[in-house]
């Protein structure tokens, strides 16, 4: 089959999700809470104050891709920029498995990527995109955004920077981050959107639930916050956030590779010594696997 031609933009990689995969990895840790999540309302920004954390055990992030399988011979297709069918999500393209999921906003969500020992990450393989870029001091950040398939753990969430308010005026999304500076922070918490951010409140441990989507999981002193896609998005809902389905379109699709281009094998873009990407084309998956730290991601 056509290999699929590689386009890199300056400090941001856009990954889609191109394939089925395996769920992320299931928390099995006490449910005990205390009190509610915060959607914040356009006020200016304020600290929260530490609380505990979990210790419980739990399933460390493994690689999403799930056991490699031989992409179908399937007819040539093409959809968008406009007039996306019910069941194809306009953003990967895809035919997704129930229609109903498309049926909401998609979920924004900042996950750390620095330092090392904090990845990989968990549910990243499971967005539609992912936005990679530099924000300071050598290191990039993730902003994940999940549509056309959930995930049960999303993390670590940390906090935001000035891009994301651009995107999610762009996805219409709901947005969960960790804080940020106070003038990000006084920008998002004051923009038209702000009912749309999630941010935590008062802290409860994992797992995340309707009522706390975002929660605290603390192995050996790290202190990660995470979230579940179907949480986040069933607290919105349940917040009173217009959660109906969004015009998402401008993107277009087409299986058949463009005449003139060449085949890509592999992509790498360097920002540091300690944060790096490079991506291999695996004929198997027909996929472009994420190689860092001397494994696929």
């Amino acid at each position: 089959m056509l290999k699929r031609i590689v386009t890199i933009m300056v400090l941001v990689l856009v990954f889609s999700a191109c394939d089925q995969v395996a769920p992320t990895p299931v928390i099995s840790l006490p449910t005990e809470t205390e009190a509610a999540t915060a959607i914040h309302s356009p006020v200016k920004a304020t600290a929260d104050a530490p609380s505990a954390t979990s210790t419980a055990p739990v399933a460390a992030p493994t690689d999403q891709a799930g056991t490699p399988t031989v992409p179908p011979t399937l007819a040539p297709v093409a959809y968008g920029p406009e007039n996306f069918p019910a069941d194809v999500d306009p953003l990967t393209g895809l035919t997704v498995a129930d229609a109903s999921i498309l049926n909401r906003r998609p979920l924004g969500i900042k996950v750390n990527v620095y330092p090392r020992w904090t990845r990989p990450p968990w549910g990243i393989s499971l967005a539609d995109i992912v936005f990679d870029y530099y924000h300071n001091d050598g290191s990039t950040r993730y902003h994940a955004i999940f549509y056309g398939q959930d995930a049960e753990l999303v993390g670590p969430i940390r906090s935001g920077r000035l891009l994301d308010d651009s995107l999610v005026r762009m996805y219409k999304s709901i947005f969960a981050y960790g804080s940020a500076d106070v003038q990000i922070n006084d920008r998002l918490l004051n923009a038209e959107y702000a009912n749309r951010l999630v941010l935590e409140g008062t802290r409860s441990l994992c797992p995340p639930t309707d009522k706390l989507p975002l929660c605290r999981y603390e192995p050996n002193g790290s202190d990660f916050m995470l979230t579940g896609t179907k949480e986040l998005s069933a607290y919105g809902t349940a917040k009173g956030i217009d959660n109906s389905r969004q015009n998402l379109n401008g993107m277009s699709f087409n299986s058949t590779a463009p005449a003139g281009g060449k085949e890509g094998e592999q992509a790498y873009v360097f920002i540091s010594i300690d944060v790096y990407n490079r991506w291999d084309y695996d004929a198997a998956t027909g996929r472009y696997k994420l190689f860092g730290d001397n494994l696929y991601l």
